[in-house]
């Protein structure tokens, strides 16, 4: 019995996997206008629940590494802060798949990590974000043409 056909599926499956672990990642680099969906009423949120303001956010893009900032948003002022100076985040890359996360601080809730999961699709992206006791949202996110 030959085992030139197993060898053969195995030298493709390496190739494949390999393939697969080289993608590049998708290219988020720049503003994007992001949007949290509905979700409960807060301090900082519409009445009643629902879409709250858009946000811009910034993504500084370092092959899978993201350095991301933001602007507007939810709160007194939003998260600009008194000196209008934003929040600032971290996140990473891979493939299509988006993390990133901020940390609020001061709030009226004290200080919260609300970390964003989803998938870029072009100039699109949605996911979700966990936002500590405060639970889960959903939001979608659109590239800002120049």
């Amino acid at each position: 019995m030959s085992h030139k056909p197993a060898l053969v599926i195995l030298a493709i499956g390496c190739l494949v996997l390999g393939a697969a672990a080289q993608s590049k990642p998708a290219n988020v680099n720049g503003s994007w206008e992001l949007t949290m969906i509905g979700g409960p009423e807060g301090p900082d949120g519409p009445p009643g629940g629902g879409d709250r303001p858009p946000m811009v956010v910034t993504f500084v893009q370092k092959g899978e590494v993201l350095e991301v900032s933001m602007q507007g948003g939810p709160g007194p002022g939003g998260p600009d802060g008194p000196g209008g100076e934003g929040v600032k985040g971290a996140g990473k890359i891979v493939g299509n798949d988006i993390e990133f996360t901020f940390t609020m601080t001061g709030g009226p809730m004290g200080d919260m990590s609300i970390v964003h999961k989803g998938k870029v699709d072009g100039d699109t992206m949605k996911g979700t974000s966990v936002m500590g006791e405060m639970g889960e949202m959903q939001w979608t996110a659109r590239r800002v043409k120049k």
